[in-house]
């Protein structure tokens, strides 16, 4: 709100396609039948990317004035993790987890039952993940560990990490470490915040 600098052509295009590649809207076509949905105009349109960019700058200067030294105190929350997911019966989870212990991977032990038609409802995914994003139960787990299963909303999850990597601190660690600093941020005008409600 403070950020008066006028926002130049290039800087608000910039802006624009990145909501527009967050929100899917990839052809034109699309982009106006999603303003007609929600009601606002291209000149709305245009607004909401001036202020996308003036956000951009905002968490460039946090980055400026943290960044660096967060990462670098944070290294480990930053590993690239590749982890196998799976989630399904508690009981089949269950037994898959032992058959990965013994066996080493939990991916085979899956394999081998969508071979032997008896996977049920599991579903997996391989990711790619900073160690930061997983759930706590997995953050610190190491090469080839099986972790779980565990309750997790409604859902049961059993996983396996499969490699580790340290990360240096490229445009996508870069934008990571923003999306810490910003959820630290917030989480301190969270309880800082004076709430009042004035009921009519």
């Amino acid at each position: 709100a403070d950020d008066d600098a006028e926002v130049g052509p290039d800087e608000a295009q910039r802006a624009a396609d990145a909501i527009r590649r967050r929100l899917g809207l990839g052809e034109r076509v699309r982009t106006l039948a999603w303003l007609e949905r929600h009601g606002l105009s291209r000149a709305g349109f245009e607004e909401l990317a001036r202020r996308e960019a003036r956000r951009e700058r905002w968490l460039d200067r946090m980055f400026a004035a943290e960044g660096r030294a967060h990462f670098e105190q944070h290294r480990d929350e930053f590993e690239c993790v590749d982890v196998f997911l799976v989630h399904g019966a508690v009981s089949t989870l269950e037994e898959l987890a032992a058959e990965a212990r013994s066996g080493g991977s939990l991916l085979a032990a899956v394999g081998e039952r969508l071979r032997a038609g008896a996977a049920g409802a599991l579903e997996g995914t391989l990711e790619r993940r900073f160690s930061w994003q997983l759930p706590d139960l997995l953050r610190s787990a190491a090469p080839l560990q099986v972790v779980g299963p565990w309750q997790e909303g409604d859902r049961c999850w059993l996983a396996q990490v499969l490699a580790r990597s340290a990360s240096e601190l490229d445009a996508e660690v870069r934008r990571s470490v923003r999306s810490v600093l910003f959820e630290r941020w917030l989480a301190h005008a969270r309880a800082a915040a004076d709430v009042r409600w004035h009921w009519l």
